[in-house]
């Protein structure tokens, strides 16, 4: 498997671009790209956000000590087919896709399809595995999906208002590979002349707005180190009701980590994803780094907000059953957060 981490021509920059999901990596992405973009189209869930956004004087991001008022251009997904219209009337170089895993259903990847034109890019921001099936479910060419693997933090607090929690690093490659149904063009000398291109015009977009971006490929390994990160992390903090950091501070928290790291390790080797020998000391670091925050999927269990279980712990389990594996510990975990949001 090829593994290539280049320069890219950050000169380079998208004229036009699009984000479809206003939450809080969305407006912070909104914000941040608005100066640097000629045409910038934020694309909210419902008419009220977009309405609160473009009525109420734009994004608020505060980023440690800076404030930030950026006026947006918005349309919702929800109506007569607005958003869709205006996108196709836009023709966007990039169409960045923010919005969670459980978001991207039939309807939603159909109306993403019809709003892309003919040299549309689509980039894929959501954790966990499944989305990338159900996108070329809606027709979309394999060739012109890219995604995005980020440890960029951010708290929405509000229906405008983003708090910027951490900076980090972002790596973007193609989202299908050639093994996987992409063509040559991700594999040989064809990717690095004509894939970096295509890319290298929103890489240069983001740089300039202050974002730190790797271009790697195969992303693969990354999709499911975050994967793992994430079902190690996020489910345990919502069952137990803690911060990331408190989770060090349980042997009993740490013991079960380190079985469900050991599960999802056996589960990525069975789908050939190669992962980090030093996965385990990343997921620690992350603990200690985000010690403070309190994960994105204890924020939905506390606000009653479904959570990404299904496509975090739930998508593991589902490998898992591909290759005959089992995986106790996960589905125990599964079962937990099921009860919790059942009530």
């Amino acid at each position: 498997m090829e593994s290539y981490k280049g320069h890219v021509d950050t000169d380079q920059k998208v004229q036009r671009a699009a984000i479809i999901g206003a939450g809080a990596l969305g407006r912070l992405l909104a914000a941040r790209l608005q100066p640097f973009c000629a045409q910038l189209l934020l694309v909210t869930r419902t008419k009220e956000q977009a309405d609160a956004i473009s009525g109420g004087g734009g994004i608020q991001l505060v980023d440690g000590t800076e404030h930030i008022l950026a006026d947006a251009r918005t349309a919702a997904l929800e109506g007569p087919g607005e958003a869709v219209r205006l996108l196709q009337e836009m023709e966007p170089e990039w169409i960045v896709l923010a919005v969670k895993q459980q978001h991207i259903n039939g309807a939603l990847a159909e109306s993403v399809q019809r709003a892309m034109g003919v040299s549309t890019r689509l980039l894929l921001l959501q954790n966990g595995i499944g989305h990338v099936e159900r996108l070329l479910a809606a027709g979309i060419d394999p060739d012109r999906m890219y995604a995005a693997v980020t440890t960029e933090g951010a708290k929405a607090e509000d229906t405008r208002r983003v708090i910027h929690t951490g900076r980090g690093l972002t790596r973007i490659g193609p989202a299908v590979s050639k093994e996987s149904g992409g063509s040559e063009l991700h594999s040989g000398p064809l990717y690095r002349e004509t894939v970096i291109r295509e890319a290298q015009g929103l890489i240069g977009l983001l740089s300039s707005a202050g974002f730190t971006i790797q271009w790697t490929n195969p992303i693969a390994p990354y999709v499911w180190s975050k994967l793992v990160m994430n079902a190690l992390i996020n489910p345990l903090t919502a069952i137990l009701r803690i911060r990331n950091g408190e989770l060090l501070e349980s042997p009993h928290a740490l013991d079960l980590m380190r079985r469900l790291f050991n599960e999802a390790l056996r589960i990525a080797g069975a789908e050939g994803v190669p992962l980090s020998p030093g996965l385990w000391e990343e997921v620690l670091q992350v603990c200690v780094r985000t010690a403070a925050n309190s994960s994105s999927m204890l924020q939905d269990v506390l606000a009653g907000r479904p959570t990404e279980l299904d496509w975090i712990t739930g998508a593991l389990l589902r490998a898992a059953e591909k290759y005959g594996m089992d995986a106790p510990s996960h589905r125990a975990v599964y079962l937990l957060m099921k009860a919790i949001e059942g009530e």
